[in-house]
C-alpha cells in the first residue's frame, strides 16, 4: 500500500466533512419530517372535530328554523282566528 499524498490526505478530509455534514442534514431532514407528521396528525384530528361543530352547527341552525317556522304558522292562525 503506497502512502497518502497530501492531495489525498486533502480529498479525504474534505469527504469526511462532506459526510459529516450530509449525516447532520439527514438528522435534520428525519427531525423535520416527525414534526411535519405530528403538526399533521393534529390538524387531521382538528379537521375531524371541525367537520363535528359544523355538523351541530347545521343541524341546530336546521331546528332553530323549524320551530321559527312553527311559530310563524301558530302565529298566523292565530291572527286568523281572532279575525273571524
Amino acid at each position: 500500500m503506497h502512502p497518502m499524498s497530501s492531495m489525498d490526505l486533502e480529498l479525504d478530509g474534505q469527504t469526511s466533512d462532506l459526510e459529516m455534514e450530509w449525516r447532520q442534514a439527514h438528522d435534520a431532514v428525519m427531525a423535520a419530517r416527525a414534526d411535519y407528521e405530528r403538526v399533521l396528525d393534529c390538524c387531521r384530528a382538528k379537521g375531524g372535530l371541525i367537520d363535528i361543530a359544523r355538523i351541530r352547527l347545521g343541524r341546530a341552525e336546521a331546528l332553530k328554523a323549524r320551530l321559527y317556522a312553527k311559530i310563524e304558522r301558530l302565529e298566523h292562525n292565530m291572527a286568523g282566528e281572532a279575525e273571524g
